[in-house]
């Protein structure tokens, strides 16, 4: 990226940590959408944003990376997780893998929740790497 020009509008559908982080300190850029929501998928209340972020991140790095989207992006709740993962058949590119929850087991640990048949919701030291899908809470309409 080049420092030099305004850049007020960046569209992009994957992404790694390190952009963020660039996106963030970097004060000339102003109304960044990083597009990784795509056509969103509504369930219930909840927003689903249609792409995993690119690389598998660490729990703390998933928390950042969601909330960096801004707009009250985040990481889903292990509830919120499970319903996904019930309605998956209704939601593009889950990936056969674990997905991070921002709920917490203890200090050290958070609940993941696997998108495989047959797979257990568990949980896992926050310093391991797993995918990430952010979520929002749909907002209200005044129809």
């Amino acid at each position: 990226m080049n420092m030099n020009c305004e850049v007020y509008v960046l569209w992009c559908f994957k992404y790694t940590i390190e952009s963020i982080c660039e996106l963030k300190s970097n004060s000339k850029i102003e109304n960044t959408m990083i597009n990784i929501t795509g056509k969103m998928v509504t369930l219930g209340n909840l927003e689903i944003a249609q792409y995993d972020f690119e690389e598998q991140l660490t729990w703390d790095e998933a928390i950042n990376a969601c909330a960096a989207l801004g707009d009250g992006w985040r990481l889903p709740t292990r509830q919120e997780l499970n319903e996904i993962v019930a309605h998956k058949e209704n939601i593009e590119g889950l990936t056969a893998t674990y997905y991070w929850s921002s709920t917490k087991y203890f200090n050290y640990h958070a609940w993941l929740h696997p998108t495989h048949n047959g797979g257990r919701i568990t949980y896992a030291n926050k310093n391991l790497t797993f995918n990430v899908r952010a979520v929002r809470t749909c907002k209200e309409s005044n129809y």
